[in-house]
């Protein structure tokens, strides 16, 4: 029922611990107006036994301090002790103000201070307490003095309104700082994991739950357009990558919903859903929806303007993992013909060995060099060999099969796998290629040749692709426009012969 309001950490404790030490120095003035000098008398016993009261509250609380350093400010008091402490502390406040007669009406506010403190930092039941406390007490200290006869209930009245106003005050601002630091936190948190991510799954992952926590949102889940997401709507095509938590259940976003949000820079806000959406420039999207959320609708303002800046760090998010994407793809990439490179050939390579063995199939690698190409290009220059170059790795792509693949082995040397493919089936796949190739007006009459070497079902990579190599030489050496296949390593498997 009693309970702080926000967790406690190293920054709340010491924030907490000078408020309550301000309060310890309020408590002190209505004891130093007791030796002042005035008309009515002191009642010195109340003085005293306030003053006992006083120092064994501050004594208590310096125990509770060194706690809080020993834990380096994650272990503060109970919530319902700090309330009995300020209750007591309210008490004795309004028995001094008793105990020093004539001027009660200027020590009176004082008996509010510890509920100023609850407000700060302790939860509506304990601000409702402490209030209803501080204003009995002050009725019962003012009329016991004789201070007040016939004004008690209008005392009791303006005490109680003026102070209640004012612990709301002071409630509402200490809590609008403290959701300020908590969603200021909270992007601080989400840009390192924006900034971070690698890959668009692995952000979401880690971005979902954080959102979800951060907009107090029962739950959550994450969407993803490649383009155009109101035609993704439409066609159903806004795929599901991410929920929070595994179970829940979310309605899609609609395409009425994402043209909403386009206008609305990237933010829904409805009762209880709310839904966050990052563009890309050429149209990609990635859209978080977010149910449950409970927030009061005085609050819609602040909550619009804080989910406009998370889904600024959603967009960095979406775009790093396309830039991180795209720096891949290039790094796996011949930038002149836009087919693998070398380093994707190494890779492949291993992979199609590595699979060849468990299904007992054989693998045929091919290198080809075009002829004469250095008279080619300086003949007609740089920029027609570049482009004959393109056109070699555009026909080589458009004839081969889905499970072929053809990378940019260097210069002008093209290398090809070709699984479960044998001898006879590639080297009547490259007659073909020679016959088609030779005729075809985009390679200006350029041949070329190539060596085939199939896999012994034993060797690296590297040891066939050298084998291939050495098929090349040789046909460069029989006169070029030719296929050799070299036949100086047994197949160990049983091959699946391509037709030729």
């Amino acid at each position: 029922m009693f309970d702080y309001v926000t967790r406690i950490d190293p920054a709340l404790s010491t924030f907490g611990w000078k408020i309550v030490g301000l309060a310890h120095l309020a408590m002190i003035l209505p004891v130093l107006g007791a030796f002042l000098p005035r008309d009515a008398p002191t009642n010195w016993p109340w003085v005293g036994a306030v003053c006992v009261v006083v120092v064994s509250i501050a004594l208590a609380n310096v125990g509770w301090f060194r706690r809080m350093v020993r834990s380096d400010g994650y272990v503060s008091p109970p919530a319902w002790i700090v309330l009995c402490e300020l209750l007591v502390a309210t008490v004795a406040a309004a028995a001094m103000c008793y105990a020093i007669g004539g001027v009660t009406g200027i020590y009176r506010p004082v008996v509010f201070v510890p509920m100023l403190l609850v407000a700060m930092m302790g939860n509506r039941w304990m601000i409702l307490v402490t209030w209803f406390t501080a204003v009995v007490a002050v009725s019962v200290a003012a009329v016991a003095s004789g201070s007040v006869d016939e004004g008690a209930v209008s005392l009791v009245f303006t005490y109680g309104v003026v102070w209640g106003i004012a612990a709301i005050m002071v409630h509402l601002l200490a809590m609008s700082a403290l959701q300020s630091d908590d969603q200021m936190a909270g992007l601080v948190d989400a840009a390192g994991i924006a900034a971070q991510a690698n890959t668009l799954e692995e952000g979401v992952e880690r971005l979902l739950p954080l959102v979800a926590d951060w907009a107090g949102a029962a739950r959550a889940a994450a969407y993803h357009a490649e383009a155009d997401a109101v035609t993704a709507a439409l066609s159903g095509r806004v795929e599901l990558i991410g929920r929070q938590p595994e179970t829940a259940q979310l309605e899609a976003p609609t395409s009425d919903e994402f043209v909403e949000a386009h206008a609305n820079r990237g933010v829904i806000l409805h009762a209880d859903r709310a839904m966050l959406v990052a563009e890309s420039g050429d149209g990609e999207v990635l859209a978080i929806v977010l149910e449950g959320l409970g927030q009061p609708s005085y609050d819609r303002l602040m909550v619009q303007f804080n989910l406009e800046r998370m889904v600024m760090q959603i967009g960095v998010l979406l775009s790093r993992s396309r830039y991180v994407t795209r720096l891949e793809t290039l790094g796996w990439t011949d930038g002149l013909t836009g087919i693998p490179n070398r380093r994707a050939l190494n890779d492949r390579l291993g992979q199609e060995l590595a699979m060849a063995s468990r299904r007992g199939e054989t693998v045929s690698v091919a290198t080809i060099d075009l002829d004469n190409f250095k008279v080619f290009n300086d003949s007609f220059g740089h920029l027609a060999g570049d482009d004959l170059l393109r056109a070699y790795a555009d026909r080589l792509r458009a004839r081969l099969r889905t499970s072929d693949f053809v990378a940019r082995y260097g210069g002008e040397e093209f290398c090809v796998i070709l699984p479960a493919t044998d001898g006879p089936g590639a080297e009547g796949l490259f007659a073909d290629l020679h016959d088609s190739f030779r005729d075809a007006d985009d390679l200006h009459g350029v041949t070329f040749s190539a060596g085939i070497a199939v896999w012994d079902g034993i060797e690296d990579g590297d040891a066939v692709v050298g084998r291939a190599d050495e098929a090349l030489y040789d046909a460069k050496a029989a006169g070029r426009d030719r296929t050799i296949v070299d036949r100086a390593a047994p197949v160990a498997l049983d091959p699946d012969p391509r037709p030729s």
